[in-house]
C-alpha cells in the first residue's frame, strides 16, 4: 500500500528514502525508526541521528510534559507527549505542575502527540484526578502468565 505512494516512489536512493520511511513509521509508532549504517575503511559511521531511548528521551525533555498554561476562564491545559519512567525527579515534577493547576474551573489535558509509555507514570497522574481508589487497566504476560494490575492511589 505505502510502496505505491508519491514520496516512496520518488525517493531515488537509501538517503531519499529514509526520511519518507521514518515519517510513515511515526504516523503508525512513534518508538520506531530506521538509519543507514554504511561501511568506510572497515569501520561504520552512521548517516541518520543516533538512536536514542524512548524513556532517555522522554527524561531529558522534562518527563515529557511539554505545555503547561492557565488560559482565561481559569481553564488550564497540560500537554504531553509521553509517559516517563516513575522517579523522585519525575514525581517532582509532575507534583509541581498538578500544584499549579490545582486551582483552574477545568482542565484539557492534551493527548494529540502523546506516544505512550510507562502505565506508573498513567497511574500517577491519574491519581491526582480520582477520589477514590479507581482500576485503571490492566496487562497480561505471556511469558509469565501473569496479569498486573495498576489502580489510582488516592
Amino acid at each position: 500500500q505505502f510502496e505505491n505512494s508519491q514520496a516512496f516512489k520518488q525517493a531515488k536512493d537509501v538517503s531519499a528514502l529514509l526520511p519518507v520511511l521514518n515519517e510513515t513509521l511515526a504516523e503508525f509508532d512513534k518508538h520506531l525508526s530506521v538509519s543507514k549504517i554504511e561501511s568506510q575503511s572497515g569501520k561504520h559511521r552512521r548517516t541518520a541521528k543516533p538512536y536514542e531511548p524512548w524513556f532517555a528521551k522522554l527524561e531529558r525533555k522534562n518527563f515529557g510534559f511539554n505545555h503547561v498554561e492557565i488560559l482565561p476562564g481559569n481553564v488550564g491545559i497540560l500537554a504531553f507527549w509521553g509517559f516517563s519512567n516513575v522517579t523522585e525527579q519525575s514525581k517532582q515534577k509532575v507534583h509541581a505542575l498538578m500544584t499549579l493547576l490545582d486551582g483552574v474551573d477545568s482542565l484539557i489535558i492534551d493527548l494529540r502527540e502523546n506516544g505512550g509509555g510507562e502505565a506508573a507514570m498513567v497511574q500517577l497522574i491519574s491519581s491526582y484526578f480520582l477520589d477514590q481508589r479507581t482500576h485503571l487497566n490492566s496487562f497480561y504476560s505471556r511469558d509469565t502468565g501473569k496479569t498486573s494490575e495498576y489502580w489510582t492511589v488516592p
